[in-house]
């Protein structure tokens, strides 16, 4: 399994950012690391802003650090932008 600097490197390059912040955000969370885990989505929503498995990831985060109105804003806009 590669290191946390490891993902943090590929994050920077690769790519599609998407499969390397969501492992990195599943890492963080199974750590208790949320304000990190969402520094990481919005990292990689900078490179992939439209990216829909990152915006369902960033609503969840906000959800789990008790932000729950910013996180049902962001699932709103997002269905309202892709449909169901």
């Amino acid at each position: 399994m590669p290191t946390e600097a490891q993902l943090r490197e590929r994050l920077s390059r690769d790519a599609d950012p998407a499969p390397i912040a969501l492992a990195l955000v599943r890492q963080f969370d199974a750590e208790e690391r949320l304000p990190e885990a969402l520094q990481v989505v919005d990292l990689a929503l900078t490179r992939a802003p439209a990216d829909v498995s990152l915006r369902t990831c960033r609503a969840g985060v906000l959800r789990d650090l008790g932000r729950r109105r910013e996180a049902a804003e962001a699932l709103a806009e997002l269905l309202l932008q892709n449909g169901p």
